[in-house]
């Protein structure tokens, strides 16, 4: 039991984590990650959330952006998609957002698939950033019942490391087999939030750091609660 199963259908099962000066975004680098099987490969679906009332300067979102696939925003900068188009359907996935030497980068592959790997192109934003907010898992930050906005997604993890820019190298790695030695990676020691979405059953429960803790909300969730691949988080 590894994963959280939010539904094809989901509209208002979500997970919260508090505000916490930890998700302030810094003057530099920074990468979210997340882990996810998507149901569906159109509309707008939420993954990861960043930032209360939605479109707050500077807030960051991943979520599925249609037929342009995984994407990354940070609002009222820029948007990137990953360069992969839709999504495959019932496939995991590594997506990601990541600011890289100025430059604003989204890029996702698909698990076991190496090859799959894409990164959209760079776009400078500003390093002026905003205090920290409440991130939401599951569905867009300002919502609580949305069948547009939700992720109609199971996802396993989701992961913040400040100070450090992901790459497509570095993402080609994890999906040709890096899972099953995450730890080894060099942003492991420092990321300062890493939510294992283990099972709805919980309703709170700690992220690996220790830092966090993250509260379950809405009620029937699914039963798929299998990520189908080995990931090794000690």
């Amino acid at each position: 039991i590894m994963a959280i199963d939010y539904l094809s259908a989901n509209e208002s099962r979500y997970h919260d984590v508090a505000d916490s000066d930890d998700f302030n975004l810094p003057n530099g680098d920074w990468t979210w990650l997340v882990i996810f099987n998507s149901y569906i490969n159109a509309g707008h679906p939420y993954f990861v959330s960043h930032g209360g009332n939605y479109g707050v300067a500077n807030t960051v979102q991943l979520f599925n952006n249609g037929v342009s696939g995984f994407a990354c925003k940070v609002a009222a900068l820029s948007d990137r998609n990953w360069g992969g188009g839709a999504l495959t359907i019932g496939k995991w996935m590594i997506g990601y957002g990541t600011r890289r030497n100025g430059n604003l980068y989204a890029g996702a592959g698909y698990i076991g698939e190496p090859g799959s790997a894409s990164e959209s192109a760079g776009v400078a934003i500003s390093s002026a950033y905003t205090p920290a907010t409440a991130v939401r898992i599951g569905l867009r930050s300002d919502l609580t019942n949305s069948s547009t906005y939700a992720s109609k997604s199971i996802i396993s993890d989701v992961i913040y490391a400040p100070d450090y820019s992901f790459s497509l190298e570095a993402l080609r790695r994890l999906l040709s087999g890096g899972l099953s030695q995450l730890s080894d990676e060099p942003w492991w020691s420092d990321r300062i939030f890493h939510a294992w979405l283990r099972s709805a059953q919980d309703e709170n429960f700690s992220d690996l750091t220790g830092r966090h803790t993250i509260t379950r909300f809405g009620t029937g969730y699914g039963s798929n609660e299998s990520e189908l691949f080995s990931i090794e988080r000690e």
